[in-house]
């Protein structure tokens, strides 16, 4: 369960994570190592509140203002046609995600509106009966009328499972519900195709991805660091995780290559302090 304080083990680990983020930036200069060039960042809540999966407003627009500065913004559905390899991506890039679907994040529509970013979110479909102890928090969750504006509005909703169940902990049948069912239920209550996947935890297994292969989805998404090339696996796909424990100028080393890789390698080894 996540906690709603960072402890002394998580804030201690955040400070020597940054002093590495700025040598691996260094490495990559001195020995020019080129970045990736797409990386997808999730994000989840929009608050100035102790939860450490939130980020305040005036950070987030910082961090997204820096990253416009060196990388295209693109949706989702530009990074399927990436990936197949039908319309790579020629130039520095990034796509934008908010897991979970909470209603706080309406407070930066306007700011990405007016950026230009077309964000993707990434909602629960039985969000009434919502595994709490597994979101760590009882934050407010979009409606369906704000999600159907986010919808009109340009934003791709994706689908986030019904209830944020572990997907590692499921029978058959309670993986058909948590994304065959879910993906039904949100397109109902939408009224837009639902074509992508974010694995609670980030986590999945065989049978849950060839649930969302055989339901339809197009794109399913981890929180597996990596490097989004065309050919990689579209149900497996690499994303960077930013939270509260990450500085403004920190996210500007996230996406370096050696940063990935090193993210990549402690949390294959040390999950718990992520």
């Amino acid at each position: 369960m996540r906690k709603d304080t960072m402890s002394f083990r998580t804030k201690l680990f955040s400070g020597l994570r940054r002093i590495a983020y700025r040598m691996f930036t260094i490495f990559d200069r001195v020995f020019r190592i080129p970045e990736p060039r797409v990386v997808v960042f999730a994000y989840h809540s929009i608050a100035e509140d102790s939860w450490r999966y939130s980020i305040d407003r005036a950070s987030f627009e910082q961090q997204i203002t820096r990253l416009l500065r060196k990388r295209k913004p693109r949706s989702l559905s530009e990074l399927a046609r990436h990936i197949s390899g039908e319309a790579p991506f020629t130039e520095p890039s990034f796509v934008l995600c908010f897991d979970d679907g909470y209603r706080d994040i309406l407070d930066v529509f306007d700011f990405l509106r007016d950026s230009g970013v077309t964000p993707s979110v990434f909602p629960l479909a039985d969000r009434a009966h919502a595994d709490t102890s597994e979101l760590g928090t009882d934050r407010a969750f979009l409606g369906t009328e704000e999600l159907r504006f986010l919808a009109k509005s340009g934003w791709e909703i994706g689908c986030h499972s019904a209830t944020h169940r572990d997907m590692w902990a499921l029978s058959s049948k309670q993986v058909a519900q948590e994304t065959v069912g879910a993906k039904r239920m949100l397109e109902s209550e939408v009224g837009v195709p639902i074509r992508f996947f974010a694995y609670p935890r980030g986590r999945s297994t065989k049978v849950v991805r060839r649930a969302l292969r055989d339901a339809g989805f197009l794109l399913a998404l981890s929180m597996d660091d990596g490097f989004v090339e065309p050919g990689i696996d579209p149900f497996r796909v690499p994303r960077v995780g930013v939270d509260r424990t990450h500085t403004v100028s920190e996210c500007e080393t996230l996406f370096s290559t050696s940063a990935i890789v090193f993210r990549a390698t402690v949390k294959r080894w040390l999950p718990s302090w992520f």
